[in-house]
Parts: C-alpha cells; sequence; structure tokens
C-alpha cells in the first residue's frame, strides 16, 4: 500500500474512502476540521484521487495552504519547504501538489530538498493554474502535470508530450461529471490527483523507483493538442540583451539574476549557452527561435525583466532578431 502525501489545504476525511488519513497543519490559520458545506481545494483533490484509483493507500494531508472560501489560495514558500522536508521524514512514496509557485527565484528554498525528496518518492505537481512556469512542476525530476485543455482524452485519461514548453509533460482529463456537481472545474491542479492514482496503482502492483515511473508516463501515448496559451500577455515586460566573449556565461548570467533578485527585482533569462541548471533560465539553440521564446517568457514567466544572453560576435544578429 503506497503513502501519498497531499500538500494542500486541509482535507476532509469523508472523502478519503479507500485509506487512512492523517493531517498534519503547517500554515497559521490551519484547520482541523470540515468548515461549513463548501469542500476545501485539499478536500477536491482527494475526492478525485479517490475515485480514480484502484489501490488501496495511506494518506498524510500536510496543510501548507490556509482554507479560503472560492478564492485563491496564497501560502508561504518556507512552509511548502517544510512540507517537502515532512515527506522526506515520513518516507511518502508519491506527493501530490496540486500548487505551484510561480516566483522562479523561490528555487533557491526548495530546489534541492525536492532533490533529495525526488530520490525516494514520485513528486507529482500541477503547472500553475495561469500557465505561469511554476516551481517544482517544471524540475526535470518532477511529474509536471497540467489539464488536458483541448479535451482529447476520456475523463480519467493520461497522456505524454514530449516536447512540452512549460516542462509540464503529462496532460490528464479532469472533466468529470462529479467534479461539477459540486460546483469545481477542471484545472491543471485537479489534473493532478488523476496521474497519482495512475502512480499510486503502479507502485501497487510493482516495486519501481521514481525514475522507473516517469519513465513509464514518457511510454504514454503522444498528446496531439495546443494547451492554453495567454498570448497577449506581458508584451511591456522590458528585455535587455548580456553579452558574453566566450561560452563561459552561465555563471556569469546566474550573478546577474541574482543580483537584480537583491534588489526585490524578478529577473528570468534566455540564453544560447548550455551550463548548470537553473529554471530561471530558457535555453535556445537557434537565433531563429529567440523572437518565438523571448514572446512566451513574457507571457508565461512571472518576471519583471527577460535578459537575452550573447557572444560578442553574434550581437549584432541576436539584436536583429529581438527587434
Amino acid at each position: 500500500m503506497s503513502r501519498i502525501a497531499i500538500i494542500d489545504t486541509y482535507t476532509d476525511p469523508k472523502y478519503v474512502t479507500q485509506g487512512t488519513l492523517r493531517h498534519i497543519p503547517l500554515c497559521e490559520d490551519s484547520i482541523t476540521k470540515a468548515d461549513g458545506e463548501y469542500i476545501h481545494h485539499g478536500s477536491v483533490c482527494a475526492l478525485v484521487l479517490d475515485r480514480c484509483t484502484n489501490s488501496p493507500y495511506e494518506l498524510l494531508n500536510i496543510q501548507a495552504l490556509p482554507n479560503k472560501h472560492k478564492a485563491k489560495v496564497f501560502g508561504s514558500i518556507d512552509d511548502l519547504h517544510r512540507a517537502l522536508n515532512i515527506c522526506i521524514e515520513e518516507n511518502v512514496d508519491i506527493v501530490s501538489m496540486s500548487l505551484a509557485s510561480s516566483v522562479l527565484s523561490d528555487s533557491r528554498v526548495i530546489y534541492d530538498t525536492a532533490k533529495a525528496l525526488s530520490e525516494k518518492a514520485v513528486i507529482v505537481a500541477a503547472l500553475d493554474n495561469m500557465m505561469y512556469v511554476s516551481l517544482p512542476t517544471s524540475y526535470p525530476f518532477v511529474v509536471g502535470v497540467q489539464n488536458d485543455w483541448d479535451n482529447l482524452l476520456e475523463p480519467g485519461d493520461i497522456s505524454y508530450k514530449p516536447e512540452d514548453r512549460y516542462c509540464a509533460h503529462t496532460i490528464a482529463n479532469c472533466n468529470f461529471g462529479f467534479l461539477r456537481d459540486i460546483r469545481h472545474y477542471p484545472s491543471n491542479s485537479f489534473a493532478v490527483p488523476v496521474v497519482t492514482a495512475w502512480v499510486n496503482d503502479i507502485l501497487n502492483r510493482e516495486k519501481l523507483s521514481p525514475q522507473a515511473v516517469m519513465k513509464r508516463l514518457r511510454a504514454k501515448p503522444v498528446y496531439t493538442g495546443e494547451g492554453l496559451r495567454f498570448s497577449d500577455r506581458g508584451m511591456d515586460i522590458p528585455v535587455a540583451v548580456l553579452v558574453y566573449e566566450n561560452d563561459d556565461a552561465a555563471l556569469p548570467c546566474r550573478k546577474v539574476l541574482d543580483g537584480m533578485f537583491k534588489e526585490e527585482i524578478q529577473a528570468t533569462a534566455l540564453s544560447v549557452f548550455p551550463g548548470e541548471y537553473d529554471v530561471r533560465i530558457r535555453r535556445t539553440d537557434s537565433a531563429g527561435d529567440i523572437p518565438r521564446e523571448l514572446r512566451f517568457m513574457q507571457a508565461h514567466y512571472k518576471t519583471d525583466i527577460v535578459f537575452v544572453a550573447v557572444r560578442q560576435e553574434e550581437l549584432f544578429r541576436f539584436e536583429n532578431e529581438i527587434e
């Protein structure tokens, strides 16, 4: 039987019929009981998981988000970090996160812990519902999930999109009638427990490593939908050019972004240089792709400025592409 951690708002035990539930409150206004008739986000996620899985499970509800009535919920990156550490301590098999941070500088807080956790558990995390590149969703060791916005799949089905630009490669359909009955609707958030249920069923049949589970996901049918875009957003986000004399530019680029963060400016970069992974830096191999990639970053990265890192000898050509 798998141990599953849902990191979310409060989860009402009545929506967990195939397993046991334990609640760990982390945020200041955590509650330990149901709040009237309204079904909170964490309870809806548990309901989807319970309806979709065919296997028993032990559920750990780590409440890192406050309960809000019909409002977007904001939590603390420090509470999320604590929740990830609890998952390590509790030896969970699956982490189900229908939440995300679109503030990419938050990576400095959670990256190392998420990486360590991924060695032991399958982390399933949602893309931001406003379609911003998100943490920990876009990490290469996380199962990043988004909803089947084109409605090409049957409810409960899963597909895989190898070239997804958000790095949320796993697509799940959560267009369930029982969600509409409780006045909740398809979202990236509710696609996550669909995938969590699939992982739970796999792990109850076979003892697989997190890496082997991700390999199984990559073997799923290829998703052919376009997905959701906000192409008109972010047109006013400024662009600046960083010029380097050689290919050893990854570290200086990161130092520039870190320096901007110290000034409370969220900065990202589009780079033609290889280098150590940094979620704030998007890479492209072709000058011809710069306009498209830059426009995507303006629309789908929560950033105050986008830098384009180029070589000195290519500056003129890249400036033309940017213009």
